[in-house]
């Protein structure tokens, strides 16, 4: 008989924040796009035109960091309305993890995966997030599993699938 681990969880706004949040720095949106460069770029020169290059660098400063502040307010209320918009009982998951499938179950419904069905996976310091299809995430948060748990998964992802950046 192989091993399956399995495990009861109830995602939490936080959940959503913290894979989001993270799933966006690992896209390089946080702290800034093109834009805040161009803008950090722009204030440092004028700065320096202006022949005070400490005000060019606190304009920067100030512009980088409103930057970041409305980027994480950002996604976090994405991801606030995306737990609202979540059904109570499909905020309830039962996952399975084994060497050869995963299975999620929520409100009543019941999806399993092959490894090899998944596009890849990404992993995060909170959640794995599985990507069967190109915009789609499944999320497993990884508190719902003992760190021994956590280790194995890891490991039968990686043997069966492969890191992606998210898209």
């Amino acid at each position: 008989m192989s091993l399956s681990i399995t495990a009861d969880v109830e995602l939490t706004p936080e959940d959503l924040r913290r894979a989001y949040l993270e799933e966006a720095e690992m896209r390089g949106m946080t702290p800034g796009s093109a834009l805040v460069a161009v803008v950090t770029v722009g204030a440092m020169a004028a700065g320096f035109m202006l022949r005070e290059p400490g005000i060019g660098l606190a304009v920067a400063t100030v512009v980088a960091i409103i930057a970041i502040a409305a980027r994480h307010r950002s996604i976090r209320r994405h991801a606030d309305r995306t737990f609202a918009g979540l059904d109570e009982r499909h905020r309830r998951l039962t996952l399975t993890f084994n060497d050869q499938r995963i299975v999620v179950e929520a409100g009543g419904a019941r999806r399993e995966l092959a490894y090899s069905a998944l596009r890849g996976f990404v992993e995060t310091s909170e959640a794995f997030l599985l990507a069967p299809e190109r915009h789609d995430r499944i999320l497993v948060p990884k508190r719902a599993f003992s760190p021994d748990a956590v280790k194995q998964i890891q490991q039968w992802l990686l043997a069966h699938s492969r890191r992606i950046r998210p898209d």
